[in-house]
Order: C-alpha cells, then sequence, then structure tokens
C-alpha cells in the first residue's frame, strides 16, 4: 500500500478484521490468566503493601480503559472496543501507513483505589513498586504450580534493591515458602541480616580476576 502511494480500502478492511479477530483471542486470553491470579496477587499485595488497595485496568491501545473486575468482558464486547478505536484512527494510520490498534499496542495498569485512582507509576515509591512486582511475580508462580504441575526454581536478580529491612523480611518468608531460591546481591550488610534472621541459606562469592 505504501509503495503504491494508493490505498485499498477492500483489503485494508479485510487486514483490520483479522487484527480485530487476533487481538481478541489474545486479549481474552491474558484475561483469563488474569482472573486465574487474581486472588493470589491479591493477598500478596496484602502482605506485602496492607496500605493500599490497588484496581486493575485493561488498556485497549491507549484508547480505552476497561476495569476487568467490573466491566463483563467477552468476545462481542471487545470486538466492538477494537473496531471502535480503529475506526477513531482511521485518519492517524492512514498517514503514517501504520497500525496503531491491536493487541501488540495493549498494556494493563494498575491503579491505587483509595488515592483517587492513581496509576502506580506517578504514586508509589520506588521500593514499593519492587513489591509489587515481586507480588506478581510470586502469583505467576504459584498458578504455574497449580495448573501445569511445574514448580520453577525462581532465579531473581537484586530483589531487595530499595528495600528496608522489614521489607527484606517479608520477601525472603516468600521466598522461602518455596522449593528453592537464588537470588543475587552485592550488598555485604544484607548477606549478615539474612543469615541472622534465615536458616539454610548458601552463598556463591563472585568476584572479577
Amino acid at each position: 500500500m505504501k509503495i503504491n502511494q494508493s490505498i485499498d480500502y477492500e483489503m485494508l478492511d479485510i487486514l483490520n478484521e483479522s487484527i480485530v479477530n487476533y487481538s481478541v483471542f489474545i486479549s481474552l486470553k491474558r484475561m483469563e490468566i488474569f482472573y486465574r491470579i487474581k486472588e493470589y496477587i491479591n493477598n500478596y499485595l496484602k502482605f506485602l503493601l496492607p496500605n493500599f488497595e490497588f484496581s486493575f485496568i485493561y488498556d485497549i491501545s491507549g484508547i480505552y480503559k476497561i476495569d476487568i473486575e467490573k466491566v463483563n468482558i467477552n468476545q462481542e464486547v471487545l470486538r466492538n472496543f477494537y473496531f471502535q478505536a480503529l475506526k477513531k484512527n482511521k485518519k492517524k494510520e492512514l498517514s503514517i501507513y501504520k497500525s496503531v490498534i491491536g493487541a501488540s499496542k495493549d498494556n494493563f495498569e494498575i491503579l491505587i483505589k483509595n488515592s483517587n485512582n492513581i496509576n502506580v507509576k506517578y504514586f508509589l515509591s520506588l521500593s514499593q513498586i519492587n513489591l509489587l512486582s515481586l507480588a506478581i511475580f510470586f502469583s505467576l508462580k504459584k498458578i504455574m504450580k497449580q495448573f501445569f504441575n511445574y514448580d520453577p526454581i525462581l532465579l531473581l536478580d537484586e530483589p531487595f534493591v530499595y528495600l528496608d529491612k522489614n521489607n527484606v523480611k517479608k520477601v525472603l518468608n516468600l521466598l522461602f515458602e518455596n522449593t528453592q531460591s537464588i537470588f543475587t546481591t552485592n550488598n555485604i550488610d544484607l548477606l549478615h541480616f539474612i543469615f541472622d534472621s534465615f536458616d539454610n541459606i548458601n552463598v556463591i562469592k563472585l568476584k572479577n580476576e
């Protein structure tokens, strides 16, 4: 279409139909996974970030935001959202010869309920964002074990960065609920604290030649 400098609108409709079909399929699968891990996420968040209440939003290509805990999402509802988004951005897409709508452009957002639904990235500190990420990470591991009968070893790179000792202890308690965890750190004081607080820890010291 770009090479010929002319637009085949019939072909464009066919391509848009395909984009919508694939996007609906992918989005519903994403939400299915979310619903499966939602209870786990909430439990971990209550333990790691007890002072906050969160809501989860599915963002359709930056055009429509759906509270997936309140709106009954099905195939037809999603199709309508995607087609509306395509219609709304038709001129933009034609001007840049590029699709801006579709599952590859979608995202999840996490908002803080008890702070006027502010996006977490604009409100939480770096340590709180770290705890939020770990809560989601632990939830994914739980669902892998429950639904796929697979319990992976956890490999974490500097999971305690920005955390105070109280939160380090919380995260370690969660780590030690699991089969085996391997984490990196260059904080020697933190290692001493961990040794004093927990048993059954081995350390491998790495250094440059």
